[in-house]
């Protein structure tokens, strides 16, 4: 058996070994180092954390502070109290940095800003704000001693008022007290004019009862003065033929005796128009008025171009009767000033009559005008009515329109020229007409010509019989004649200018200084003495 060798003993010398340890030492002093510098460096965060947290609160209480300051330098100026200059230069500041809002006063830190900007919106509304000089314009201060001062004003004047107003209710009270007297001694005024009416009125009943009876017995004389005049009428009658022989003898002497003498046949004329109630007896209307207006002195009428109306148109008014005729009373004359359209119209009232015929001057301001219009007014409904619209006329004689006589014939017929543009504005058709200068017919009679307008006088004489008259004026006036005569012959209506002007309505243009009407009114026409 072979002997074991005893192991060897290593040597602690080895450099090996000493590494070894060196390396163990290491990683424990590492291990060591790193945990005393983590630990370490750790307490050095925590520190700063506290350093940084405490200086943002110091931060923090120092702009708390400044917007505390802000908020009560802000209120001190609002109030208007007085502030240092320096305290001034700090508002100006804090104030900038309110409303800039950077890093400042933010709505994020303070949660009332919102509540503190709308304060003072409201503050800047109530006492103004000086944008320039970046102030308030005014003080709580001075706003108080403002209205102070004005409710101290207005309490003066309240009670200056209720002294004027005691003052003014005793002199009411005086005034009620002078209007009860007059208005007693009105109404006995009254009293006694109304007991003086009722007599005057039964003083006129008792004339009319007497009128009445008076009436009865001439109605009683006329009776028995018909029976006596139907025994001389009928003496009368057998004397008539006898006396035809005789007339029929004297009238061819009278026609031989001169040359210059007129000859008018003495047969049955055209009948005249009988307005001796202001009325046309057979003429249908022409239109109605459908609008007053007494203001300006003018109506609307219902007729206009679809039947040939033009301004200068004349028109009679009467009251509508029964059946749309003109039965009732002649109220006046309107002429158009202007065609609205196809049945329209607007005319001017050219005169007004009253109740009686009578008529009323436009201009005259006496009280009883007003009263004479009111008893016959123009209102809606009233009918219009020209008599010769589309109608067709003859003209031989002088018409002296304008009113001034002439010998001139050139004036003459100036004048008639005058009258027949007047009749064309009346919707008139002249088919002839007498030239006065020549004595020749312009035109012819037509079976359409009903009217004759003129008379047997020339301008060169008084009538028709004038002694001196030289040939011109003879032939003249013997050429009036035979148109005349024809138109008789015709069964024309005979008329003369003026006439004719007033029943169609027709006025003459007159100033308006004259209080005095036209004179016309609506009776028989005069249609001259047959020679």
């Amino acid at each position: 058996m072979a002997l074991k060798k005893a192991p060897k003993r290593k040597d602690n010398t080895n450099p090996n070994t000493v590494l070894v340890l060196f390396l163990v030492f290491f990683v424990l002093l590492s291990i060591g180092l790193g945990t005393w510098g983590y630990f370490g460096y750790a307490g050095q965060d925590k520190l700063r954390d506290d350093a940084k947290k405490a200086k943002d609160s110091e931060a923090t209480a120092k702009l708390t502070a400044e917007f505390n300051l802000f908020q009560a330098l802000d209120a001190r100026q609002a109030i208007g109290q007085s502030l240092e200059p320096d305290d001034l230069k700090e508002l100006d500041k804090l104030r900038d940095r309110f409303f800039q809002e950077k890093e400042n006063f933010t709505a994020a830190i303070f949660k009332n800003k919102p509540a503190i900007e709308n304060m003072i919106k409201e503050v800047k509304k109530d006492i103004g704000y000086d944008d320039a000089g970046n102030k308030y314009a005014s003080s709580y201060r001075d706003r108080f001693k403002t209205l102070d001062d004005n409710l101290k004003k207005a309490q003066a004047s309240a009670v200056a008022a209720r002294a004027e107003a005691k003052k003014s209710e005793e002199e009411l009270r005086l005034v009620r007290s002078k209007i009860d007297n007059a208005w007693s001694m009105f109404l006995k005024k009254i009293q006694e004019g109304n007991d003086i009416a009722l007599k005057a009125a039964q003083a006129k009943y008792e004339a009319m009862e007497k009128s009445f009876a008076r009436n009865q017995e001439l109605q009683n004389l006329i009776e028995k003065t018909e029976t006596d005049n139907k025994a001389a009428i009928d003496k009368l009658l057998a004397e008539k033929a006898v006396l035809a022989a005789d007339l029929k003898k004297a009238t061819e002497r009278a026609a031989n005796a001169s040359s210059s003498m007129i000859r008018i046949s003495s047969g049955p004329h055209a009948l005249l128009m009988d307005v001796s109630h202001g009325k046309p007896l057979w003429d249908d209307q022409l239109g109605k008025i459908t609008k007053v207006n007494n203001k300006e002195r003018e109506v609307t009428i219902n007729i206009g171009s679809s039947i040939g109306v033009k301004p200068g148109l004349a028109l009679n008014v009467f009251g509508a009767g029964w059946k749309g005729r003109a039965e009732g009373l002649f109220k006046g004359t309107v002429e158009v000033l202007q065609v609205l359209g196809p049945t329209s119209s607007r005319a001017r009232i050219t005169s007004l009559h009253d109740n009686e015929g009578k008529e009323i001057a436009l201009n005259d301001q006496s009280r009883g005008r007003i009263q004479r219009e009111a008893d016959n007014p123009l209102k809606e409904g009233d009918l219009l009515f020209n008599m010769v619209f589309g109608t067709h006329v003859v003209i031989a004689g002088n018409i002296n329109w304008g009113g001034s006589t002439s010998d001139s014939p050139a004036e003459q017929m100036r004048h008639l020229r005058e009258f027949m543009s007047i009749l064309q504005r009346q919707g008139v058709k002249v088919d002839a007409y007498l030239d006065l200068a020549d004595g020749k017919l312009h035109g012819a009679i037509t079976p359409k010509t009903r009217i004759f307008i003129g008379d047997a006088r020339s301008a060169k004489g008084k009538g028709s019989v004038t002694k001196g008259m030289d040939e011109d004026a003879k032939k003249l006036n013997e050429a009036i004649a035979a148109v005349r005569a024809e138109a008789i012959e015709r069964g024309m209506l005979i008329i003369s200018a003026d006439n004719l002007a007033n029943i169609i309505g027709h006025r003459r243009s007159r100033s308006a200084n004259e209080f005095e009407p036209s004179g016309f009114r609506p009776t028989v026409p005069f249609a001259g003495v047959e020679r």
